[in-house]
């Protein structure tokens, strides 16, 4: 309420009455940051209005399903090498296993039912990710990408808090609606905070790439820099399914959504969920055309920016490329190992 940010704007798109209640004219409002960044630390509650339009009156029940345990490498690395053998042996406490049978159903690594069992059926999906592993990137970008689905917490994450910026734990707790009791925003925090910390999703995915002050952590939500390309290909595919089999749609389409985002809208693409640079991430599907024309093809041509996805392809067939990929990588690794040994033994006769 100290109005010094407000001479800052400049559109006067806010004002700030006595009760130290902020207005922001939608209108008028161009998003230039400048009454966050106005000080040092910048101000609380200008961030906290900053959000995805909605997204502080998102439904937030069941974000703190977790018992503040985050998701960790090591988990993951145990419940592959161990699958379903994994929850009788022990290795962690009970409340741990309960926390990551949760992340694994919200990933759709394993499906629970009535004919699954208490500790849930692996699914194909599963199968193919144990295959590639526990340590590759790819892995833990599709994880990532069911998770922004069918997580509360980590959709909230990518809708309500701005990329480019570091943040406190405090400071996200401020930021999820205080209806909640703050032990309830505490632990759902604690718990991205801790996936952030011991997985590869906060420094290799860079979702929260986490900087040590003293005994704690700052979190900057950078944007994944490097970003995997058949990842991007199955966060595409994904998207088009969730909305029932929208196969083509363009980028201006994909941003007015990301800027004006329609009330109980479904689709997360991928830009919002890897916080990708908009033009980066343009030339990435480029390049994904070229590479993958089965999957894939686009129309980048004057003011035409249209993409079309194959609609008798499936996120899973992302997936199953990914590992003829990966066959074909080692292959060509073995060959050329191959052709350097006899290539020596010529030089030596």
């Amino acid at each position: 309420g100290c109005n010094s940010c407000s001479v800052e704007c400049p559109t006067g798109a806010f004002t700030i009455d006595e009760n130290r209640k902020i207005s922001i004219s939608s209108e008028k409002c161009v998003h230039c940051g400048k009454c966050i960044t106005e000080v040092a630390k910048g101000c609380k509650v200008a961030r906290s209005l900053s959000t995805t339009q909605g997204g502080n009156n998102m439904d937030l029940k069941g974000m703190n399903r977790y018992q503040h345990f985050g998701l960790r490498g090591a988990w993951l690395e145990h419940f592959f090498e161990q699958g379903n053998d994994c929850w009788s042996s022990k290795e962690y406490g009970n409340r741990q296993y309960d926390a990551l049978k949760v992340y694994l159903k919200e990933s759709e690594v394993i499906e629970v039912g009535t004919s699954s069992g208490k500790n849930g059926q692996i699914t194909i999906l599963g199968e193919k990710l144990m295959e590639i592993g526990p340590f590759h990137p790819f892995t833990w970008a599709v994880i990532w990408t069911n998770l922004s689905y069918n997580s509360t917490l980590v959709k909230w994450y990518l809708l309500n808090v701005p990329s480019n910026e570091t943040y406190t734990k405090a400071e996200l707790v401020e930021m999820i609606d205080d209806i909640y009791s703050a032990s309830t925003r505490n632990n759902a925090i604690t718990s991205l905070a801790e996936t952030f910390v011991n997985s590869p999703i906060g420094s290799s995915l860079e979702m929260g790439v986490p900087i040590p002050t003293g005994n704690s952590y700052r979190f900057a939500k950078k944007g994944w820099s490097t970003p995997d390309g058949t990842a991007i290909l199955y966060a595409m595919y994904r998207y088009a399914e969730k909305l029932g089999g929208h196969f083509n749609f363009t980028l201006k389409e994909l941003k007015s959504i990301r800027d004006n985002r329609p009330e109980d809208f479904v689709g997360m693409d991928p830009v919002t969920i890897f916080a990708l640079d908009e033009d980066a991430f343009k030339e990435m599907v480029r390049q994904l055309a070229n590479e993958y024309p089965d999957f894939i093809k686009i129309a980048f041509v004057a003011d035409l920016d249209n993409i079309t996805l194959n609609s008798d392809k499936t996120s899973l067939d992302v997936v199953n490329q990914r590992e003829v990929d990966r066959e074909n990588y080692w292959d060509e690794q073995r060959w050329r190992r191959e052709e350097e040994k006899e290539g020596m033994k010529r030089r030596r006769r």
